[in-house]
């Protein structure tokens, strides 16, 4: 599974229209956790404190400024439903591909009448489905 940055959760079209509002009114700035900028600007005039962006335990991105502490929040929150997205698709395709694996052994199963032959096909599909090293 890809890695969730914030650069990509920035990029995306709601999330970056929203932001740049937001950096057009407050003065805040994003940066990745190496300092890079992915939005705003950085004021060294005026050093406000930095405020992380969690995801997991682990720092993805900063956010300073005046109002930094709840974009930092609403940052954070935005990272962990993309974690939830992604571990759903990846739980849908898993069951996607359980149910390819039932239809295709039942339409194997449906073309042989003949039990020696079904349970001979049975056990080939076991063996070939198995994870057990042989």
């Amino acid at each position: 599974m890809q890695k969730i940055t914030l650069k990509k959760i920035i990029k995306k079209k709601e999330i970056s229209s929203i932001l740049g509002d937001i950096v057009a009114v407050d003065d805040v700035c994003v940066t990745d956790p190496g300092g890079n900028i992915l939005i705003g600007k950085n004021n060294v005039e005026n050093p406000s404190p930095m405020h992380p962006v969690n995801l997991e335990g682990k720092v993805i991105g900063w956010v300073r400024g005046e109002k930094a502490q709840t974009l930092a929040n609403l940052l954070s929150y935005l990272a962990v439903q993309e974690l939830g997205k992604r571990a759903l698709a990846k739980e849908t395709l898993e069951k996607y591909k359980e149910l390819s694996v039932i239809y295709d052994a039942t339409e194997k199963l449906a073309a042989n009448l003949d039990p020696q032959q079904v349970s001979q096909l049975v056990i080939e599909e076991a063996k070939e489905r198995s994870t057990i090293p042989r």
